[in-house]
Protein backbone atom coordinates (compact mmCIF):
# COMPACT_ATOMS: atom_id res chain seq x y z
CA UNK A 1 0.00 0.00 0.00
CA UNK A 2 1.36 3.41 -0.93
CA UNK A 3 0.62 5.70 2.03
CA UNK A 4 2.26 8.69 0.37
CA UNK A 5 -0.28 8.59 -2.45
CA UNK A 6 -3.06 8.86 0.09
CA UNK A 7 -4.26 12.12 1.56
CA UNK A 8 -3.17 12.11 5.21
CA UNK A 9 -5.12 14.13 7.80
CA UNK A 10 -1.97 15.68 9.29
CA UNK A 11 1.63 14.73 9.61
CA UNK A 12 1.61 11.40 11.37
CA UNK A 13 4.52 10.68 13.68
CA UNK A 14 4.36 7.02 12.69
CA UNK A 15 2.23 4.53 10.81
CA UNK A 16 2.48 1.14 12.50
CA UNK A 17 1.39 -2.18 11.04
CA UNK A 18 1.64 -5.29 13.23
CA UNK A 19 1.13 -8.67 11.61
CA UNK A 20 0.35 -11.71 13.76
CA UNK A 21 -0.01 -15.28 12.54
CA UNK A 22 -1.73 -18.07 14.40
CA UNK A 23 -1.84 -21.42 12.63
CA UNK A 24 -3.84 -20.67 9.49
CA UNK A 25 -5.11 -17.23 10.54
CA UNK A 26 -3.32 -13.98 9.77
CA UNK A 27 -4.26 -10.69 11.42
CA UNK A 28 -2.95 -7.20 10.76
CA UNK A 29 -3.42 -4.37 13.26
CA UNK A 30 -2.80 -0.84 12.02
CA UNK A 31 -2.17 2.37 13.94
CA UNK A 32 -1.60 6.07 13.32
CA UNK A 33 0.65 7.37 16.10
CA UNK A 34 0.90 11.07 16.97
CA UNK A 35 3.53 12.39 19.37
CA UNK A 36 2.75 15.94 20.48
CA UNK A 37 5.50 18.12 21.87
CA UNK A 38 5.17 20.33 24.99
CA UNK A 39 4.61 23.42 22.86
CA UNK A 40 1.54 22.08 21.06
CA UNK A 41 -1.40 24.47 21.54
CA UNK A 42 -4.79 22.98 22.37
CA UNK A 43 -6.31 23.95 19.01
CA UNK A 44 -3.83 21.63 17.26
CA UNK A 45 -5.14 18.67 19.25
CA UNK A 46 -8.74 19.64 18.40
CA UNK A 47 -7.96 20.12 14.73
CA UNK A 48 -6.19 16.79 14.56
CA UNK A 49 -9.24 14.99 16.01
CA UNK A 50 -11.56 16.87 13.61
CA UNK A 51 -9.32 16.03 10.68
CA UNK A 52 -9.48 12.33 11.51
CA UNK A 53 -13.27 12.46 11.43
CA UNK A 54 -13.10 14.21 8.08
CA UNK A 55 -10.49 11.77 6.75
CA UNK A 56 -12.60 8.80 7.86
CA UNK A 57 -15.81 10.22 6.37
CA UNK A 58 -14.12 10.87 3.01
CA UNK A 59 -13.35 7.11 2.82
CA UNK A 60 -9.88 7.82 1.45
CA UNK A 61 -8.33 5.07 3.55
CA UNK A 62 -10.96 2.51 2.60
CA UNK A 63 -10.63 3.26 -1.14
CA UNK A 64 -6.82 3.05 -1.18
CA UNK A 65 -6.62 -0.09 0.97
CA UNK A 66 -9.40 -2.14 -0.61
CA UNK A 67 -11.68 -1.54 2.38
CA UNK A 68 -9.23 -2.54 5.12
CA UNK A 69 -10.31 -1.51 8.63
CA UNK A 70 -9.38 2.05 9.57
CA UNK A 71 -6.26 2.18 11.78
CA UNK A 72 -6.58 2.88 15.47
CA UNK A 73 -5.41 6.39 16.30
CA UNK A 74 -2.93 6.85 19.16
CA UNK A 75 -2.19 10.26 20.70
CA UNK A 76 0.78 10.70 23.03
CA UNK A 77 0.07 14.00 24.79
CA UNK A 78 2.79 15.98 26.52
CA UNK A 79 0.96 16.14 29.87
CA UNK A 80 -2.20 15.09 31.71
CA UNK A 81 -3.97 18.42 31.10
CA UNK A 82 -3.56 18.09 27.34
CA UNK A 83 -4.79 14.49 27.54
CA UNK A 84 -7.90 15.55 29.47
CA UNK A 85 -8.56 18.33 26.97
CA UNK A 86 -8.44 15.89 24.05
CA UNK A 87 -10.53 13.36 25.96
CA UNK A 88 -13.34 15.84 26.65
CA UNK A 89 -13.24 17.32 23.16
CA UNK A 90 -13.22 13.93 21.41
CA UNK A 91 -16.06 12.63 23.62
CA UNK A 92 -18.18 15.68 22.74
CA UNK A 93 -17.46 15.19 19.05
CA UNK A 94 -18.28 11.49 19.33
CA UNK A 95 -21.66 12.29 20.91
CA UNK A 96 -22.35 14.81 18.16
CA UNK A 97 -21.54 12.23 15.45
CA UNK A 98 -23.85 9.63 17.09
CA UNK A 99 -21.58 6.78 16.15
CA UNK A 100 -18.03 5.66 16.66
CA UNK A 101 -16.07 6.15 13.45
CA UNK A 102 -12.66 4.96 14.58
CA UNK A 103 -10.86 4.09 17.79
CA UNK A 104 -8.92 6.86 19.49
CA UNK A 105 -6.58 6.11 22.39
CA UNK A 106 -4.75 8.64 24.57
CA UNK A 107 -1.77 8.58 26.87
CA UNK A 108 1.03 10.83 28.07
CA UNK A 109 4.79 10.58 27.81
CA UNK A 110 4.94 10.25 31.61
CA UNK A 111 2.60 7.23 31.62
CA UNK A 112 4.67 5.50 28.92
CA UNK A 113 7.91 6.11 30.81
CA UNK A 114 6.39 4.93 34.11
CA UNK A 115 6.28 1.30 32.97
CA UNK A 116 2.59 1.05 33.85
CA UNK A 117 0.63 -1.92 32.54
CA UNK A 118 -2.25 0.38 31.60
CA UNK A 119 -0.94 2.85 29.07
CA UNK A 120 -3.82 3.74 26.75
CA UNK A 121 -7.20 5.26 27.58
CA UNK A 122 -9.86 4.77 24.90
CA UNK A 123 -12.15 7.67 24.07
CA UNK A 124 -15.72 6.45 24.49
Amino acid sequence: MNLQAMSMPLDVSAYISVETKEEDKEDISRYFLHLFDPYTPSFVYRNTVKNYYKYYNESTWQVHTKNEPFPQVLFVCHNENAKKHVLHYARALLKKEYEEKFSLYLTTTKIILSGSNTIWEEVK
